[in-house]
């Protein structure tokens, strides 16, 4: 797979954070890949900027908070869709193997728990943006 995707992480692969661990380990959410990849199937690749947006609005709490941050928009993302399209149809590679990068990841993480018991883990959002894999973090994680 080549290192650019449209798959973003919204919060970042959190070593220690001041967001409370609610299981037993890490929290990863994916429903945001889903949800666009729903989307993009249904309207042949090209989703409206609308569409998009409703996307972003309906999204997780730190799928929301990874796009104020980063500024992203619902017509954002349709000019990165249309002036890049290979990414999207690239990136789907990289969602279909997200149920096995959760479990890397939860297996990692509760490793490095074990080794540092006083971690604490946000949760881990994965969400489709404008093509530009990046990662951030607010006070939530």
């Amino acid at each position: 797979m080549k290192a650019r995707f449209a798959i973003a992480l919204a919060a970042t692969v959190p070593l220690v954070a001041m967001a409370p661990q609610r299981a037993a380990g890490p929290e990863i959410r994916t429903s945001d890949v889903e949800r666009f990849y729903a989307l993009y199937d249904s309207m042949g690749g090209k989703p409206s900027a609308e569409q998009l947006q409703a996307y972003i609005d309906g999204g997780t709490d730190g799928f929301r908070a990874f796009t104020r941050m980063r500024n992203t928009t619902g017509g954002r993302i349709a000019q990165a869709i249309e002036k890049q399209p290979e990414v999207y149809v690239k990136a789907r590679q990289c969602a279909n193997v997200l149920p096995a990068v959760k479990t890397r990841l939860a297996t990692a993480l509760a490793r490095l728990k074990r080794l540092y018991p006083e971690a604490v883990f946000a949760p881990v959002t994965l969400g489709v943006g404008r093509g530009k894999p990046v990662g951030t973090a607010d006070r939530n994680g």
